[in-house]
């Protein structure tokens, strides 16, 4: 209508070009010297399915498929310093190396819930001398006593923490709340851009993640809201 020969690639074309596009899923900002506390958490992402009004009305046509997605955020900033999409049945403890060796910047501290509490973690974190703030599970053991050789084992000291101070404090100790950044990041995920994932393929679908989670740094980064305490009036 306009008389313009400027050609616009159609939506076939965007989809195949998506396959090869690389995209960095971190906002990178100035954190020279820095020593990060990341957060890690992961949530479900429905691929394709059918809504809950048809299944409870007619049964199911077919079953529902879900994608895990899974972030690194500095506990800081709120940015999301790496992310990564896998089948449901991947759990987080195995994705706790793919998305730190992701992290540019120096690891002192990461947080993460009771599905991480496994040896494996452990080991990767004291490899990268990273504190581990995961709470153990409940009716876990201690591996490295007192008399045995050997260096403390970072979970033991955990351990032996909340029985004598209890789990709420050793929380509050650690400062295991924070850990709620990463839980505000898949909230804010799912609002602005719902609980599904457009493409099919497992290749687009990491794309797509990484196209997200950069749009959400750069949202973080225009400004966050800050909340402070009030004090009563007397």
């Amino acid at each position: 209508m306009l008389g313009w020969t400027v050609k616009v690639p159609d939506y076939t074309v965007i989809n195949r070009r998506k396959k090869k596009l690389k995209i960095e899923g971190s906002e990178q900002i100035e954190k020279k010297g820095m020593k990060l506390y990341i957060v890690i958490d992961s949530t479900g992402l429905k691929v394709y399915g059918e809504g809950e009004w048809k299944v409870r009305q007619q049964g199911w046509g077919k079953h529902r498929t879900w994608m895990k997605l899974h972030v690194a955020v500095d506990e800081a900033t709120a940015i999301i310093e790496s992310c990564a999409i896998t089948s449901n049945s991947v759990d987080a403890a195995a994705m706790v190396k793919p998305l730190l060796d992701k992290v540019k910047a120096e690891v002192k501290k990461m947080a993460g819930d009771g599905a991480c509490d496994k040896i494996k973690v452990y080991e990767y974190l004291e490899e990268g001398k990273i504190q581990p703030i995961i709470p153990p599970r409940k009716g876990a053991r201690i591996k490295k006593h007192g008399n045995g050789k050997g260096k403390p084992w970072p979970r033991d000291k955990n351990i032996r923490d909340i029985r004598r101070m209890g789990r709420r404090r050793w929380k509050e100790k650690n400062n295991y709340h924070r850990r709620s950044k990463a839980e505000t990041t898949m909230y804010r995920w799912k609002i602005i851009y719902g609980d599904k994932l457009s493409s099919r393929t497992t290749e687009q679908q990491i794309v797509e993640a990484n196209i997200k989670c950069k749009l959400l740094n750069k949202m973080t980064l225009l400004g966050m809201p800050k909340s402070s305490v009030v004090k009563k009036a007397a």
